[in-house]
């Protein structure tokens, strides 16, 4: 007598339909996490590459016995080095790059040098500007008062123009004054290379006002405008997290910003670093001076 076969087991549609309908719940929970948790490593990342940033300055410092300054010849025995950047090569790890930029400061502008690029960036750090060169980019910028274009001296941050800063003339105290921020370089590429000098490139106040000609006449690609088409503000200070948040906007070079939901990293001429929310803008414009006799360190919620 022939056994009786068995059914073999198997999924209703039903049932594999809601296996389906769990699975994308899943994943619709487990991305914004993965999102979250990459987020978290990159601004880790960041605050560690400004405080290497700020102990090179201070090391700087103790080898100079002052920061780095605009317009004086950034190294004091040598005129010819270009920005504050590469006057803290020695600090990072890139004295042969700085040897060779010295000597010549058209040398290794292209360099890609993770130090200076925060790992929120999500766009190549190099690009070929109005030329076959191409220019390494940074993120960062030093702070160099209220204004790139005030020289009140009691607006004046510590990397700003000549004569050179000693930790001596810091009377608001170094835990109290920043001297690195972040600011993602410009969509045309054209403002943040870390090689030059200018207040566009790796310097900037945090409450910039800017003419006609700075917002309309731009050398590559302008006007520059906003993402809704509207031109940049012109004869307003613009505060630290005024403009489109955490976006790439055409104006956003006038701000401080960053790439970190909700704020950006301050480094301090102390060497420390600290997450500022965009609400404070007032307390980052009070810190931006090394003696304007504003002590303010409420940074906001993180």
């Amino acid at each position: 007598m022939n056994a009786k076969l068995k059914g073999r087991p198997g999924f209703t549609l039903i049932e594999l339909l809601v296996v389906i309908a769990i699975i994308a719940i899943l994943i619709a929970l487990l991305v914004p996490a993965v999102q979250k948790v990459r987020a978290a490593a990159a601004r880790t990342q960041c605050m560690n590459n400004m405080k290497q940033i700020a102990l090179a300055l201070q090391d700087y410092h103790g080898a100079w016995k002052v920061f780095p300054a605009v317009g004086l010849g950034l190294n004091p025995d040598n005129p010819n080095t270009v920005s504050w950047t590469v006057a803290i090569f020695p600090y990072v790890d890139q004295n042969d790059l700085y040897q060779q930029n010295v000597a010549n400061t058209s040398v290794g502008i292209a360099a890609l040098l993770p130090v200076f690029y925060c790992p929120a960036e999500p766009r190549p750090n190099s690009a070929s500007i109005d030329s076959a060169d191409g220019y390494g980019m940074t993120s960062y910028v030093s702070v160099n008062g209220y204004d790139s274009q005030d020289y009140t001296a009691a607006h004046k941050g510590i990397i700003s123009f000549s004569p050179p800063v000693r930790i001596a003339q810091i009377t608001d105290g170094t835990s109290n004054t920043i001297i690195v921020a972040e600011r993602p370089y410009s969509n045309d590429y054209y403002w943040g290379w870390w090689w030059e000098e200018t207040v566009w490139d790796n310097q900037w106040g945090s409450q910039n006002t800017i003419s006609g000609g700075e917002a309309y006449s731009p050398p590559l690609g302008g006007p520059y405008v906003h993402i809704n088409g509207s031109p940049c503000a012109t004869g307003v200070p613009m505060l630290f997290g005024q403009g489109p948040n955490n976006v790439y906007d055409g104006c956003s070079m006038y701000y401080l910003w960053s790439l970190h939901t909700g704020g950006a990293n301050m480094a301090f001429a102390d060497g420390s670093v600290h997450y500022f929310t965009y609400s404070a803008s007032q307390v980052v414009l009070a810190l931006s001076t090394y003696a304007g006799g504003e002590v303010d360190t409420d940074y906001g919620a993180p």
